[in-house]
């Protein structure tokens, strides 16, 4: 039987058109596992596109939203810094006025209960020291303000009027994001001097809601 294949082997390669037959049938198969393969990998390009697509639109969305609620509260901060009392809170001699520090605090108070993504309010006073909060209080300095390692942040702004930073807050204060508060910080001017800052402090669980 071996000396057969052998034999019908030997008669297959040396006969022309054979050889032709076979090199074209190995030709056609070359040529389709190519086209094969290639259509697999471009397929499954345009299909992890495809499915890809929502995933970035939806991304897009959230940093939308998100951008949204950056700029509402910016708005608010600049509200808080041209708000009356706290004007008064940073320019006038007797800071710690009982009446003008309770209408601050109503005024926060209000801010703060219609406001989903807001968790508190502080206002710096540069040139004094003191702080102005909701839900913290009136505190004359920083050395009795337990929430005050940010005030460096004063040096960040150069020519900018409002930053964000996510920032590490002492023990107790009330971060909902272990030990971390998103912190949106504007520059409050008063005749062109920089005499303070109003720093809001983000519920970063409301505001990041969209990205899961």
């Amino acid at each position: 039987m071996l000396q057969s294949l052998k034999k019908w082997l030997g008669f297959t390669f040396t006969n022309t058109q054979t050889r032709l037959i076979l090199l074209l049938t190995f030709s056609v198969f070359i040529i389709i596992m190519g086209v094969s393969v290639t259509s697999y990998y471009i397929s499954k390009s345009v299909l992890q596109s495809e499915l890809s697509e929502p995933q970035h639109q939806m991304l897009q969305i959230s940093m939308n939203f998100i951008d949204e609620y950056i700029e509402k509260a910016d708005q608010i901060a600049v509200a808080v810094s041209l708000q009356s009392n706290v004007y008064e809170f940073l320019t006038a001699e007797n800071q710690n006025s009982y009446g003008n520090i309770t209408e601050i605090y109503n005024f926060f108070s209000t801010l703060l209960r219609n406001t989903a993504f807001i968790d508190s309010i502080y206002v710096y006073d540069l040139e004094r020291g003191s702080f102005v909060s909701m839900p913290q209080g009136y505190s004359s300095s920083s050395v009795t303000f337990a929430d005050s390692d940010w005030v460096g942040v004063a040096d960040e702004f150069g020519d900018k009027k409002m930053l964000v930073r996510q920032r590490t807050v002492p023990a107790g204060i009330g971060a909902r994001n272990a030990g971390k508060e998103l912190t949106l910080f504007r520059k409050v001017l008063i005749q062109g001097e920089f005499k303070g800052i109003v720093a809001l402090n983000l519920k970063e669980d409301e505001l990041f809601a969209k990205l899961h």
